[in-house]
């Protein structure tokens, strides 16, 4: 069996600071305002009519069931996004991994959340 990983002392490696290599520049400051702007917001608009209407403990167990899934989903999104090798979109990152098939397959199904999440 032959072994293709790279020692951890690679002598090739750069030994630039990484604050050094990626400048944070205004279009990242405003993607991170706009994530976490659509998160309160989302939050801030829904939250107290949704405890209103059903009741506090139904609102606990929500967040108990509905926060660890979120956060998990959308961090799988953001891995995969971030650690490939292409600046892909979605479809083309998860074709890469998974196949043709699956990439439209689980593009569709991505595009139809928007969707769904955006009119209805």
């Amino acid at each position: 069996m032959q072994d293709d990983t790279l020692p951890l002392n690679n002598s090739n490696a750069t030994t630039t600071p990484l604050s050094t290599r990626l400048p944070f520049t205004k279009y990242d400051f405003g993607w991170v305002l706009l994530c976490i702007g659509m998160a309160i917001g989302a939050g801030t608009v829904l939250m107290p009519v949704q405890i209103g209407l059903k009741g506090i403990w139904v609102f606990i167990t929500a967040f108990i069931i509905a926060y660890p899934a979120t956060y998990i989903v959308q961090d799988i999104y953001l891995k995969t996004l971030s650690e490939s090798e292409t600046c892909d979109d979605y479809t083309d990152i998860i074709s890469h991994y998974l196949g043709k098939n699956w990439g439209v397959f689980l593009g569709v199904i991505y595009f139809l959340m928007i969707i769904h999440g955006v009119f209805i």
